[in-house]
């Protein structure tokens, strides 16, 4: 492994001149990645300091004997080949959505999208040194703190703007935001601290390799505008006020799509 590893840090070095390379690769193949930086250093090779190891936990299961939450493995018996994953995902969407929403559009499609999107989103979501549990209803729960629960915050803004005549039929923002008086969102501080938290979430996830910075933003921000929602209407409201309140619908949606495309996770408008 290592002579096949050195070969490849010498190709990449001498093809692309990166100036990191990452290595996502499970936490137990941390001294691996010590031997090669120290054999690196011993050659004098720069690229010992620009390879990272970046680790991740464990994928677990459920023992349904035990109830303990055990290592997949195929010597255990409860390996799981990952199309098997993703079909069951996407199966489980389609009932879900059979039941609350039988006339959706395009159903199979959205099932897909977010039934792929909730294992991505369940593995992002808890800091990737930290294992992760494998957990269907927690994983598909709508209501919850995953990539289902936050999907749905999109769509609803999307819905919210199809009502008030602000998204077209392609999902193009129509809204012209020139001359909007910001000073009358001052009932929606809490969604706009959390927006402008966006851009140094960004940053800390790439400095650090952490994507669940912005997985957890993301959670938040949903959080906080279906709160907005609830107590404050944007269809009914009149005149500036409305204007506002579709203004901040449209740059929540954006930026929680914004966030959902980094992460990998697609976005509907529908569900």
């Amino acid at each position: 492994y290592h002579t096949r590893d050195l070969a490849a840090v010498f190709y990449r070095e001498d093809t692309f001149r990166p100036d990191r390379i990452l290595y996502v690769v499970g936490a137990e193949q941390k001294l691996h990645f010590e031997q090669l930086r120290g054999v690196l250093k011993r050659m004098g090779d720069p690229m010992a300091d620009r390879i990272e190891h970046v680790p991740f936990g464990l994928i677990l299961a459920k023992n349904p004997e035990s109830g303990k939450w055990e290592k997949f493995s195929s010597r255990g018996g409860n390996a799981i080949f990952l199309d098997e994953v993703l079909d069951e995902a996407v199966a489980n969407v389609r009932k879900i959505i059979a039941e609350k929403n039988p006339d959706l559009e395009n159903a199979d499609a959205i099932a897909e999208q977010v039934g792929v999107s909730a294992i991505v989103f369940n593995d992002l979501k808890n800091s990737r040194i930290k294992d992760v549990k494998f957990d269907w209803e927690q994983m598909l729960n709508f209501d919850g703190e995953t990539g289902p629960y936050v999907q749905f915050a999109v769509a609803r803004l999307s819905g919210i703007l199809r009502n008030a005549g602000a998204l077209d039929d392609a999902g193009h923002v129509t809204l012209d935001d020139t001359g909007i008086d910001w000073e009358l969102l001052e009932d929606a501080e809490q969604v706009l601290l959390t927006m402008l938290e966006f851009g140094p979430a960004v940053q800390r996830a790439a400095d650090q390799n952490e994507p669940s910075v912005i997985t957890n933003l993301m959670i938040q921000l949903a959080g906080d505008i279906h709160s907005y929602l609830r107590d404050h209407n944007v269809i009914r409201a009149e005149g500036d006020l409305r204007t506002a309140r579709i203004a901040l619908v449209v740059a929540a949606r954006n930026l929680i799509r914004t966030g959902l495309g980094l992460l990998g996770v697609a976005a509907p408008d529908r569900m």
